[in-house]
């Protein structure tokens, strides 16, 4: 049996390791192809054996680890992982492990939006989990709501209506600074490939605040109460800590007066 064997980061597997791994295959007339982590990485060994074993799956001849023997070595280098230009080069499944156990989400997150926006999200994805804290919230929910809450922000109006035709026709005629909400959970579910229901809900409700769920409102309060924007939240954000629910209906009550002043309808 011709064996061969792939080195690489594999930080994270791309589906162009996967073609390189078929070329190599092919070029050699291999049996086949094993694919290992290099151990020098600072992703852990197990979570890149991991999304291997995800992205390979389909593929008979590709395995992940390290042989018994091999015939062919090649050592592969691997390119700097830009979300916004590599994610379609992430498998879906691949994503979704990314998504679940914390692999890059801050970097990926933070591609999505812009450098003074990812001061605020920074900021209030720190909130977020201190409020999950106090009332028995998962906090790693927190976070990842937190991170992704404004995934779309940056988005032209053009993007936001062409998403929004799909994903929320019947609230497309609310004002462009809600629809964020809808789009970043749409691009959640679809793209990011995160699954955990009460994520993407929180994400859909996070500008207007009118979903129960403690996930929702702890969303809908860190991105109000945020501490590096320019007002003192700090008496807001410990009545939030208390007492979730008065401190959602001071929190509201304060957004509504703020939009009347504004002239966006709710």
């Amino acid at each position: 049996m011709r064996i061969g064997l792939i080195r690489s980061a594999f930080a994270p597997i791309l589906t162009s390791h996967i073609k390189q791994a078929q070329a190599f295959c092919k070029q050699y007339q291999l049996d086949e192809v094993w694919l290992l982590p290099d151990e020098n990485f600072e992703l852990p060994m197990d979570k890149r054996m991991a999304m291997i074993r995800l992205a390979i799956a389909p593929y008979r001849k590709l395995h992940a680890g390290m042989p018994d023997h091999f015939d062919y070595e090649w050592c592969l280098k691997q390119p700097v992982f830009d979300f916004r230009r590599d994610w379609i080069q992430v498998k879906p499944n691949v994503r979704q492990y990314m998504m679940e156990h914390d692999v890059y989400i801050e970097q990926i997150a933070q591609s999505l939006v812009t450098e003074k926006r990812w001061v605020h999200v920074k900021s209030m994805t720190q909130l977020a989990i201190e409020l999950a804290q106090c009332h028995q919230v998962s906090t790693y929910d927190a976070k990842v709501a937190g991170l992704f809450h404004d995934a779309t922000k940056r988005w032209t109006v053009e993007d936001s209506l062409s998403w929004m035709r799909f994903c929320a026709p019947n609230r497309i005629m609310e004002a462009n600074a809600i629809h964020h909400q809808y789009t970043g959970a749409a691009f959640c579910k679809r793209v990011l490939k995160i699954r955990n229901q009460k994520v993407i809900q929180a994400i859909l409700h996070h500008v207007k605040g009118d979903d129960p769920n403690s996930l929702s409102q702890i969303l809908y309060l860190a991105d109000k109460l945020d501490p590096s924007r320019d007002y003192d939240s700090s008496k807001e954000i410990d009545l939030c800590k208390k007492d979730l629910k008065a401190g959602m209906a001071v929190v509201k009550q304060q957004q509504l007066a703020y939009l009347r002043k504004e002239g966006v309808q709710i």
